[in-house]
């Protein structure tokens, strides 16, 4: 009796144990690969390691499932390895190219090559649709071969950036973005519906003609059935990613780098649209472009106005920032009141940034309060330092 349960719980385990991928880590790589040829199956390997989150997230909840594992184990011959370890490492350097980050799943032929590659966690549905596209010999890594010899139809281009994506195969995915974004016209965003798809993904310059003609009115997107909230949205997006480098390049490269013809070029555009976020940009504009006009006494004027109708809230930092860079030598108390008012900060808010609290320090020092200027920039270094312990990894 007891030699039965025994027998039974052991049949229960192994029923229960076996529903997910059924990796090989017993066999060599050598080994694999003779397995490999002789059932004329592709290996399907797991580069992982101990210390990536989504590697263990993919063998917990992914790998284990029993549709997921039915399908690799009549597909493939499975098997994982840690890169930092044992075969791993020697793995590793040879597919380094292969392997942008963890996990990375590769499937390789008989004859030890790559003929695809996907990574990152994706949930049991993609992860298995992934596969069967590397089935299906729908990989980056063949069509890299088309696009190397020549292939270039946008339809083709467009499949091929997607796949470059999931892939994380990013130094590709510029060369062909840029190839697609050169070779774009109006006239194939409008007849073309993988030209419109790839520029509404990848375009960014929203000086260029293409746009402008673009947002110029509702037809096209209206013709790709792109809804027109959706196309303000992306098109705000835009237009806030250009305003922070005009901020950029005025406080951090001087006036001589600000181009206030392009500048006012952008501001009419905004003003002629309804994109996202519209008067908050036009607000920021109007405030670089008093700077580089040398209008400084406009500039606060810009910035109460502005805040009376709600916008600039969160163009603090920017303002502050302005402020330090064009009035630092200003000895006009009526000025150097106004910059303290706008670098003023909450000096008991859990979200100070080291800049601001300099800044503030600063004016406050110019207002003749030197003790409680010594005090603040004493603080702007205990926030510094406490950002860096907590943030070390992500603050240099």
């Amino acid at each position: 009796m007891k030699k039965i349960l025994l027998i039974t719980f052991l049949l229960f385990n192994k029923l229960i144990f076996s529903q997910g991928i059924e990796f090989n880590t017993h066999n060599t790589w050598q080994e694999l690969i003779s397995i490999a040829e002789s059932r004329n199956k592709l290996i399907f390997l797991d580069c992982y390691t101990t210390w990536c989150g989504p590697c263990k997230g993919m063998a917990s909840e992914v790998f284990t499932d029993k549709i997921v594992g039915e399908f690799m184990n009549g597909n493939f011959i499975c098997t994982k390895r840690d890169m930092e370890k044992g075969e791993g490492v020697e793995l590793n350097t040879k597919y380094k190219s292969f392997i942008p980050g963890y996990p990375t799943y590769l499937l390789i032929n008989s004859d030890g090559e790559v003929i695809y590659q996907a990574a990152g966690y994706m949930k049991a549905e993609k992860f298995i649709q992934s596969m069967k596209e590397g089935l299906e010999r729908k990989s980056w890594i063949i069509y890299k071969k088309r696009f190397d010899e020549g292939e270039r139809s946008l339809d083709f281009v467009n499949e091929f950036l997607k796949m470059l994506e999931t892939a994380y195969q990013n130094n590709i995915l510029e060369e062909v973005r840029s190839y697609a974004l050169n070779n774009i016209t109006f006239d194939l965003i409008s007849n073309n519906k993988a030209a419109y798809d790839i520029f509404r993904k990848y375009w960014t310059d929203v000086t260029s003609p293409v746009f402008k003609q673009f947002m110029s009115g509702p037809a096209i997107y209206r013709k790709h059935k792109d809804p027109e909230s959706e196309v303000n949205n992306w098109a705000g997006r835009l237009y806030e990613r250009r305003v922070r480098s005009m901020f950029d390049s005025l406080v951090k490269s001087g006036i001589n780098s600000y181009d206030l013809t392009v500048a006012d070029e952008i501001l009419a555009d905004i003003r002629k649209s309804y994109v996202k976020d519209r008067e908050e940009l036009i607000a920021r504009i109007l405030v670089l472009n008093s700077i580089a006009e040398n209008k400084l006494p406009n500039f606060f004027d810009i910035v109460e106005n502005a805040r009376s109708f709600g916008l600039l809230r969160n163009y603090s930092n920017s303002i502050s920032s302005i402020c330090r860079e064009y009035f630092k030598n200003s000895n006009d108390k009526k000025v150097i009141s106004k910059c303290l008012k706008l670098t003023q900060i909450d000096t008991t808010s859990n979200l100070l940034l080291p800049e601001m609290v300099r800044n503030y320090a600063f004016f406050v020092g110019k207002s003749g309060d030197t003790e409680n200027s010594k005090i603040l920039f004493d603080k702007a270094e205990a926030v510094e330092k406490d950002l860096k312990e907590k943030f070390g990894g992500i603050i240099k």
